[in-house]
């Protein structure tokens, strides 16, 4: 088995985390610690709510997603040149 093979294989996702609450718990602590940076004036009011709806959505957006991933190939040898080339094509 190739390297690549490996780090390919010890990559491949899990099974879909299902528990509510813990999504609920651990946004709840990202919201806590964006409102204590806001609370110390590290964050503006609107960079504040900005990122706790963010966060929102991204989870919500996670949970509805966590049966389907999302399919992105990057072959392995292709160089920055390579992918250059493939736009060219087009």
């Amino acid at each position: 088995m190739s390297m690549y093979e490996t780090i390919k294989r010890a990559n491949l996702p899990g099974p879909p985390e299902h528990s509510i609450a813990l999504r609920v718990s651990s946004a709840g602590a990202v919201v806590v610690s964006i409102a204590a940076c806001w609370a110390q004036g590290e964050l503006s009011g609107l960079v504040a709510s900005l990122s706790i709806v963010l966060i929102i959505v991204g989870n919500v957006f996670s949970y509805l997603r966590r049966e389907r991933q999302l399919h992105v190939y990057v072959h392995p040898r292709r160089s920055r040149q390579g992918y250059r080339n493939l736009r060219d094509r087009d």
